[in-house]
């Protein structure tokens, strides 16, 4: 018991350090002058600057031990949009006088990660953690699968999941329950030079009997075996079988092995894309002509757009008439069990879920709504880009999830296809005989 106590007391205290004291700085600071507004490169911890306001009067020590604090833990990137956040919350507040919010900044993966932190504080440190969380799809699992945090159910009112585009019903991490709910989406798209390419191909058929070069992550790791499974599926491939398992299917398996190594011989994949796991890393490749067309997020064709001369829009190619994309977003759940924290957290989220507040909110981070009404006040009638971004987000699927040694097995046979150590169908059997294995 003593060593117990002992441990909590020195966790607590690293935890204050390391992660920026989330419960000592607070966003809500008295007249001081302008905190600049901090980079995506920020370290772990560092608060989201607050208003320039006065705090509200409080009376006695009866009022201010009545007033209750919500803490939020976010990755970095949302610290572009901090005049955004603290608009909303001031007038999230004003509504709820005996309420704060302290948003803090926290580093999204690895030890000092935010799943990390959490499941490594829960059990000696329960002081120091948050009350909501705003996660990635990968990490709302993981936080549901380690009982980390709570459901909203209950919670919010009735009509709370009407409007929801289907990807974010999709997102919503559910174990019979309601654990996480869509606050921004993301889809992929393909981008392309609109000199070189006048008719952008919408079958993988015309990319291989085209003339011009197509990049996508080939690595077949992290974004790059996201792209391998997204053509998978378009393949007709499944990633469960009839009783919800996790599975694969050989043949599918075949048949896109071997068009990866069809890109490869018809010299039509660049080939620093084997090299490459992610959707970003190909972005300066095409920019710097080395491809004439490459697959990106929505998020970054945003950010990007205003810059961009001669680059245009086109859905990922199929193999056949659907064309479906990959999407992915950002999730509030909630991680205090208190009843009364509950209740406000639920209000909270509720304020950012309104259409005006969500609209604004995503127009700040650069993703996309995930509610229809909120869409329609966040998009301009006259883009066509906007109209393309909504057909996409009404077909599009989560990232794919594979059991971890399938996916290692998978990622090794993309490589050995197409490095030419294997044919497509050995691979397939190759992988195959790691799923059925479990």
């Amino acid at each position: 018991m003593i060593r117990r106590s002992w441990l909590s007391a020195v966790l607590i205290l690293l935890l204050g350090f390391s992660l920026g004291c989330s419960r000592l700085t607070s966003i809500w600071r008295g007249p001081s002058p302008a905190t600049p507004i901090p980079s995506p490169g920020l370290p772990s911890g560092t608060p989201l600057p607050g208003p320039t306001l006065s705090p509200s009067p409080i009376s006695s020590p009866i009022a201010a031990a009545t007033q209750m604090t919500l803490t939020v833990w976010t990755a970095a990137e949302f610290a572009s949009s901090a005049d955004v956040l603290t608009q909303q919350l001031e007038e999230f507040e004003a509504a709820s006088p005996k309420v704060r919010v302290a948003i803090q900044l926290k580093g999204m993966e690895g030890k000092g990660g935010l799943v990390n932190l959490l499941t490594t504080a829960a059990p000696v440190a329960p002081s120091a953690l948050p009350d909501v969380a705003i996660v990635n799809g990968a990490q709302a699992r993981a936080l549901a699968q380690r009982g980390l945090i709570h459901p909203w159910q209950g919670l919010l009112p009735p009509d709370s999941k009407e409007g929801l585009f289907s990807l974010a019903q999709r997102l919503e991490y559910q174990t019979g329950e309601w654990m996480s709910a869509p606050l921004a989406l993301d889809v992929q798209h393909l981008a392309y030079n609109s000199n070189r390419v006048p008719k952008p191909p919408l079958l993988w058929q015309n990319v291989l009997t085209g003339e011009e070069l197509y990049l996508f992550p080939a690595r077949g790791e992290g974004e790059g075996l996201d792209t391998f499974l997204l053509q998978y599926i378009e393949d007709g491939g499944k990633l469960s079988d009839e009783e919800g398992k996790p599975w694969l299917e050989e043949e599918t398996l075949n048949a896109t092995l071997a068009r990866y190594r069809r890109l490869r011989t018809a010299e039509v994949l660049p080939p620093e894309a084997v090299k490459l796991d992610s959707l970003r890393a190909c972005w300066p490749l095409y920019l710097s002509d080395r491809a004439s067309m490459v697959h990106v997020w929505a998020s970054h064709y945003l950010a990007e757009r205003a810059k961009l001369r001669g680059t245009s829009f086109a859905p990922v190619p199929a193999a056949g008439e659907t064309h479906i994309t990959l999407g992915r977003g950002w999730l509030m759940v909630l991680v205090t069990g208190d009843p009364a924290r509950q209740e406000e957290a639920a209000r909270l989220l509720n304020w950012w879920l309104t259409p005006q507040n969500n609209a604004s909110f995503c127009r700040a981070t650069g993703w996309l709504p995930p509610t229809h009404p909120a869409f329609e006040q966040w998009q301009k009638e006259d883009d066509r880009y906007h109209h393309f971004l909504e057909g996409r987000l009404k077909v599009a699927v989560p990232q794919p999830v594979l059991p971890a040694s399938w996916a290692e097995a998978l990622s090794k046979a993309i490589g050995q296809v197409l490095g030419g150590e294997l044919t497509a169908q050995e691979a397939a059997a190759q992988v195959m005989a790691v799923v059925r294995g479990g």
